[in-house]
């Protein structure tokens, strides 16, 4: 069988015949997702619908911002307290035996606090005398729980200052 048509017009023909398939395949393919699209709608709306509703609901239940600071609040004070509730010494224990053994005259005004291995207890307040501040070191020194109290000499030796500071060093 021999073909009639010339070489160029072979080549021409078959590119018309491509270009038709290709627009068949393309057309087809768009016919394909604009079917997929209006099969998924209704399921969109409906899930975006029900996302809608649960947002209301927690929007509705979330609490006011009074409830909120109180809950803020009640966090951040057992984040703080959660070291004082599980350690070997309760600390309260050990504050009040400081304050039981201070003599009358001494008024404690501050007390700072750093837990560990090697805690320390800071107090601080006005001094009435210097043998009440040695009275009250020494009695604290002969407490097992303690490591080490110490008084700056300077207070001990009667300097101008009117204040007491005792350290307290120990396992807490």
């Amino acid at each position: 069988m021999a073909n009639i048509l010339p070489k160029e017009s072979i080549t021409s023909v078959r590119r018309l015949y491509a270009s038709r398939a290709i627009t068949v395949i393309s057309l087809g393919l768009i016919l394909a997702a604009a079917l997929s699209y209006l099969l998924l709608l209704p399921v969109y709306a409906i899930v975006r619908a029900d996302l809608q509703i649960d947002e209301e609901e927690q929007l509705s239940s979330l609490p006011d911002d009074t409830e909120r600071e109180k809950i803020i609040r009640s966090q951040t004070l057992v984040r703080e307290l959660k070291t004082v509730a599980t350690t070997s010494v309760p600390i309260h224990e050990l504050l009040k035996d400081l304050l039981d053994r201070k003599p009358d005259r001494v008024r404690v005004e501050s007390i700072n606090i750093t837990r560990g291995e090697s805690g320390t207890i800071l107090m601080s307040g006005p001094m009435p005398s210097r043998e009440e501040i040695n009275t009250y070191r020494s009695d604290l020194a002969a407490n097992p729980q303690f490591q080490k109290v110490t008084v700056p000499f300077g207070i001990l030796a009667g300097s101008e200052d009117t204040s007491f500071a005792i350290t307290i060093t120990g396992s807490f």
